[in-house]
């Protein structure tokens, strides 16, 4: 799956991934959690969440070729310790994905903020993920209250 500047990318726990630059400037913030990472329950947003679920982007299958490779080393974390296992075959032959464990990316381009004229609003309305212990929240550039006797953040 390609990646650009601004792309979030969720691994779930026990997908099968490697990562391949496609240059030297690669800039990576990896967030490891110990439950599951989902998008927040934007309520009674409904339409109007701050970003379009169609916008989500998953790997397409792809034919790997052996090249004449007779193995494959498959790194596993387990306890903040790594194993290495061996096939015989190549461990990423997804054919194509069935049911909810798969990455997925999104752009931050994709989100747009809430924003609100009268109301200061709090930083959870900027959340985008979350997991167990900790929120992922894009604070996007926007205007400042507008209104009259808005209540302002101090």
């Amino acid at each position: 799956m390609a990646y650009e500047p601004g792309d979030y990318i969720a691994l779930p726990k026990g997908v099968t991934y490697r990562v391949v630059p496609d240059g030297a400037d690669n800039f990576f913030m990896l967030i490891e959690a110990v439950a599951e990472v989902e998008f927040p329950d934007y309520g009674g947003l409904g339409r109007h969440a701050p970003f379009d679920p169609a916008v989500i982007q998953v790997p397409e299958p792809q034919v790997l070729q052996a090249n004449g490779q007779q193995e494959w080393e498959l790194r596993i974390k387990r306890e903040s310790e790594y194993t290495s296992v061996y096939y015989p075959f190549h461990p990423l032959d997804v054919v194509g994905w069935k049911g909810d464990l798969f990455p997925f990316k999104m752009n931050i381009r994709d989100y747009r903020p809430i924003m609100s004229d009268r109301l200061h609003l709090p930083p959870s309305v900027h959340c985008i993920f979350q997991a167990k212990g900790f929120v992922v929240c894009n604070f996007m550039p926007r205007p400042a209250e507008s209104e009259r006797d808005v209540e302002r953040a101090r």
